[in-house]
C-alpha cells in the first residue's frame, strides 16, 4: 500500500492493473513515469521476478530516470529498463549470428554511413545528382517501406543499385546501422520463431512510454513480444503526437484497441504542473482535433493569470515585447531561466535572438545552433564579406570549397603557402592560378575568382536584396543546399531570411557596398552574444521543447503560415499535427502562456501581413488579455530596426561613458563621421562601431 500513496484514482488504477493489455493516456503533466515506475514496484511486491518484466522508453536519458526511480521505490534490480535500440543490441549480441553477421558487429552512426555511401558512388563510376545525405535518406525510406518511387528511371536505377551494394558493405563489414537494429531484430524473431519464443516466455509484462511516438518496426516489435502473455502497457498521448516527420505513427496507439479486444483504457486528465486557465486554452484549441480517447485537462492548482495575447505592428516590435516583459519580470525577481520562448521553425531565431541582444537579456538557443551560428549562415557571411574585401583569406579558406569545388585541404595549403612566399592574399592566387598549378586545378580556382569578381562589380550597381538573391544563385550555394532534400530546404530557408537583416537597415543615403560594409562590421559584433545555459532565457522550437517544462511560455509567431505551418494547408492530417504542436507548447507553461504575433513582418526580405494564427481564435475569450495592436497604428509600439547612422560629433564627445551589449562598460577615445572608437576592458581591447548603433548605450 506504500506504493499507492500519494497516487490518484486514476493513477492507481494504472498502477495496479496487472492482468491483460493497458493503455494509459497520459496528458500533459498528469504523472505519467511516476505511474510508470510505480507499476513496476508494484509488480515486484506481487512476486513478479525482476528478469520478467520489461520497460521501454525513448531516450537515454529518461529510461536512466527510469531506473533510478523504480530504485529509489525498491532498490536495484538489473532490469531491462531501457531504449528501443538499446534493447535490440542487447540481443542481436546474442543471436545475431543466426542472420550471417558476428556478434562482434559495430554500429555505424550517419558521419560512418555518409563515407560508405561516397565509396559506393566512388567505387562504382556512379552519375547522380543527388549528394550522399540525401542517398541516404532514400536508403532509410527504402528500408521503413515509405519510399515513393517517383524518380526518374534512371536515378531510381541508380538508388536501389546504391542501396544493394550499401547493405552488401555492411553485411560484408559486419555492420550495423539504427535503424537496423530494429530491421534486423524483426528478421531475426520472424526468421527463428524459436528466439522470438525465449523473450516471449521471459517477458511477461511490457510497459512502453510515449507509444504516440513509435513507429511502424517498433509497434511491431511490441506486439511480437507481448503476443503470447499479451500483459502489454502503453502509456502515451495522441494529442502530443508531433514526430511524424520522425517516421512516428500515432495510430499505432489508438489501433492497439483493434488487435486487442479487451484493452483497458485509463485516461490520467489530471495536471499537476499548470493553471487552470493554462489548462483550459489548451483544451480549448486540442478539442478541435479528431482525437480518439477525448479527455479534458483539469487541475487543483489556482486559477492563475489570463493568457496574455499581444499583437504587435512588425516582427520587430514582438521580439522586443517578449524580451522586455523577460526583463522586466527579472527585475521583479524572476530568473532568466524561468523563461522560454517557443516559435515554430529554426528560421524564426533570428529576429528573437536580436531582440534580447538590444535589451540585453542573457539567452541561449537551446537544442540548436544561434542563427549567426549556422554553418550556412557563416558560409553566407563569408562569401558577402569576400566581395567586399577580397584579400581577407579568413573568409576565403572557409568558401573556397563550399560548395565542394574539388579545393582539398592540400590544395588549400599549397595557395596558403604561394600567398605567403608572394606576399599575395588567397584570392589573388586564385585569380593568377594558371601561373601556379595544372590545368584543371587553375580553371577551378579561376571560375571562382570570376565569379567573385563579377559580384562585386554587381554590387555597385543593384539594390542588396537583388545583389543577395544573384549571390546565392550563382555561389552555387541554392544548389547546393536544394541537393540535400528537406535538410537543405531548412537551410535554406535560413539563408533567404538573412535579407531580412537589410531590411532593419535604414540607409537610404548609401550605396550597396557601403550599407553591407555597415551590416557585416555590426554582424561580427553579436556572432557569440549566447549566455549560460543555466542562466539564460531558452529559445527553442515547440518540437524541441517536448518534456521541458517553464515557468513562463512566450509563443511566438502566432500567424497563419507560420504557426499553423503553410504546409499544413496541405491536409487535414498535417493540420491536426500543428493544433497537437500546439497543446504541446502551451502546455509547458506552469504560471503563465504568452502568445505573441505580428500585423506584419519581414520574411525572407519580404514585407508580409498574416492574419492572426486559427488557433489563438479557437481559445475561449474570456482566457485572454489582449494587449498591443488591436488596429492599424502607423508607428511601431517599440524599434528594433536600426537607426539611420547619425554624425558622431552630434552624438558623443571623446571621454564620454557608454555601455555596450555585448563588451560592456566603455569611454570613448575617437569619433570618425559616422563611426565611434570605444575602448573596453580587456579582452575586447578598442572597437570602430557604427554612430548611434541602439547596442551603445550613452551613460
Amino acid at each position: 500500500m506504500d506504493l499507492l500513496t500519494g497516487l490518484n484514482e486514476k493513477q492507481r488504477e494504472a498502477t495496479v492493473a496487472i492482468d491483460g493489455p493497458v493503455i494509459v493516456i497520459a496528458g500533459a503533466g498528469s504523472g505519467k513515469t511516476r505511474v510508470l515506475t510505480h507499476r513496476i514496484a508494484y509488480l515486484l511486491s506481487q512476486g513478479i521476478p525482476y528478469d520478467n518484466i520489461l520497460a521501454i522508453t525513448f531516450t537515454n536519458k529518461a529510461a536512466k530516470e527510469m531506473k533510478e526511480r523504480v530504485e529509489d521505490l525498491v532498490g536495484n534490480y538489473d532490469m531491462w529498463i531501457s531504449t528501443f535500440h538499446s534493447m535490440c543490441v542487447k540481443i542481436l549480441r546474442r543471436h545475431i549470428h543466426l542472420l550471417g553477421y558476428d556478434i562482434g558487429f559495430s554500429i555505424i552512426d550517419d558521419d560512418d554511413r555518409t563515407q560508405i555511401v561516397k565509396k559506393i558512388i566512388k567505387d562504382n563510376n556512379i552519375d547522380i545528382t543527388f549528394r550522399p545525405k540525401e542517398i541516404i535518406r532514400f536508403i532509410d525510406k527504402i528500408k521503413s517501406g515509405k519510399f515513393n518511387n517517383d524518380l526518374p528511371f534512371n536515378i531510381q536505377e541508380a538508388i536501389d543499385y546504391i542501396y544493394l551494394r550499401y547493405n552488401e558493405y555492411c553485411k560484408k563489414s559486419n555492420l550495423l546501422d539504427f535503424d537496423d537494429l530494429l530491421i534486423k531484430t524483426v528478421e531475426l524473431f520472424s526468421n527463428n520463431p524459436e528466439v522470438l519464443k525465449i523473450y516471449q516466455d521471459q517477458f511477461q509484462y511490457i510497459l512502453v512510454d510515449e507509444y504516440q511516438d513509435t513507429n511502424d518496426i517498433q509497434n511491431k516489435l511490441i506486439v511480437m513480444f507481448g503476443a503470447k502473455h499479451k500483459n502489454i502497457f502503453l502509456v502515451g498521448d495522441e494529442d502530443q503526437s508531433i514526430y511524424k516527420f520522425r517516421g512516428a505513427n500515432f495510430k499505432n496507439l489508438t489501433n492497439f484497441e483493434k488487435q486487442y479486444k479487451n484493452t483497458k483504457v485509463i485516461l490520467l486528465e489530471q495536471n499537476y504542473r499548470s493553471t487552470h486557465n493554462i489548462l483550459a486554452a489548451a483544451n480549448s484549441i486540442i478539442k478541435n482535433n479528431s482525437t480518439k480517447h477525448k479527455k479534458k485537462l483539469w487541475t487543483d492548482n489556482e486559477s492563475g493569470e489570463k493568457i496574455t495575447y499581444f499583437r504587435a505592428i512588425t516582427g520587430g516590435d514582438e521580439a522586443l515585447y517578449i524580451a522586455n516583459e523577460i526583463k522586466s519580470l527579472c527585475l521583479k525577481g524572476k530568473k532568466p531561466e524561468d523563461f522560454a520562448v517557443l516559435y515554430r521553425s529554426n528560421f524564426m531565431s533570428r529576429t528573437i535572438e536580436e531582440g534580447m541582444r538590444v535589451l540585453n537579456v542573457p539567452y541561449i538557443v537551446y537544442g540548436g545552433v544561434g542563427y549567426f551560428k549556422r554553418k550556412e549562415i557563416k558560409d553566407i557571411i563569408s562569401y558577402l564579406n569576400l566581395v567586399v574585401d577580397k584579400s581577407n583569406d579568413w573568409h576565403f579558406q572557409r568558401i573556397i570549397n563550399s560548395p565542394k569545388r574539388g579545393v582539398g585541404p592540400s590544395t588549400l595549403a599549397k595557395i596558403l603557402a604561394i600567398s605567403n612566399d608572394n606576399s599575395i592574399s588567397m584570392f589573388e592566387v586564385s585569380e593568377r592560378a594558371d601561373e601556379f598549378f595544372s590545368k584543371n586545378l587553375a580553371a577551378k580556382l579561376s571560375i571562382f575568382a570570376e565569379t567573385i569578381n563579377e559580384l562585386s562589380n554587381m554590387l555597385e550597381e543593384i539594390i542588396l536584396d537583388d545583389f543577395f538573391d544573384i549571390l546565392v544563385e550563382k555561389s552555387g550555394y541554392k544548389k547546393y543546399l536544394e541537393s540535400l532534400g528537406d535538410e537543405g530546404l531548412f537551410r535554406l530557408e535560413n539563408v533567404i531570411e538573412f535579407k531580412s537583416v537589410f531590411k532593419s537597415w535604414n540607409l537610404p543615403e548609401y550605396t550597396s557596398r557601403q550599407k553591407l560594409e555597415i551590416i557585416l562590421a555590426d554582424i561580427s559584433l553579436h556572432t557569440d552574444t549566447e549566455s549560460k545555459a543555466e542562466e539564460s532565457v531558452k529559445l527553442m522550437t515547440m518540437h524541441n521543447a517536448k518534456g521541458l517544462e517553464f515557468d513562463y511560455v512566450f509563443i511566438y509567431g502566432m500567424e497563419e503560415g507560420l504557426f499553423p505551418s503553410s504546409r499544413s494547408s496541405e491536409s487535414l492530417e498535417d493540420l491536426e499535427e500543428e493544433r497537437r504542436l500546439a497543446y504541446v507548447a502551451i502546455t509547458r507553461a506552469r504560471k503563465k502562456v504568452f502568445l505573441t504575433n505580428a500585423s506584419a513582418r519581414t520574411l525572407y526580405g519580404q514585407s508580409v501581413m498574416n492574419e492572426q494564427s486559427r488557433f489563438i481564435d479557437e481559445i475561449n475569450e474570456d482566457l485572454i488579455d489582449f494587449k498591443g495592436n488591436r488596429s492599424r497604428q502607423t508607428e511601431p509600439i517599440f524599434k528594433i530596426d536600426r537607426i539611420t547612422t547619425q554624425s558622431a560629433n552630434e552624438l558623443y564627445s571623446v571621454g564620454d561613458k557608454v555601455e555596450h551589449s555585448s563588451f560592456g562598460a566603455g569611454v570613448i577615445v575617437q569619433l570618425d563621421n559616422e563611426t565611434v572608437s570605444i575602448a573596453f576592458k580587456a579582452p575586447h581591447g578598442i572597437k570602430k562601431l557604427v554612430s548611434g548603433h541602439p547596442s551603445i548605450i550613452k551613460i
